[in-house]
């Protein structure tokens, strides 16, 4: 009787020694230094996505303005045949 309340206190130690533990200060203080640095990270991602955008649309006008002189110069060249 008395071996199963000793091994039952052992276990009951075990597992609350187990438990959950509080994060330090330290701890905290990094999470926070990582969270910033998170939404640092995500605010120049947004704004390279933009820049990519804005560069995707200049060049499919640079694009288009080359065909058309392109279509241009043919043009030209059958004139002067």
């Amino acid at each position: 009787m008395w071996k199963r309340f000793v091994i039952g206190l052992a276990l009951l130690g075990l597992i609350a020694g187990c438990g959950p533990k509080k994060p330090t200060k330290e701890q905290l203080e990094e999470l926070e230094t990582k969270k910033k640095a998170v939404e640092v990270l995500q605010g120049e991602k947004k704004s390279l996505e933009e820049e990519i955008q804005k560069l995707t649309q200049e060049k499919e006008q640079l694009q288009e303005e080359l065909k058309k002189l392109e279509q241009e110069k043919l043009e030209l060249e059958e004139k002067l045949k």
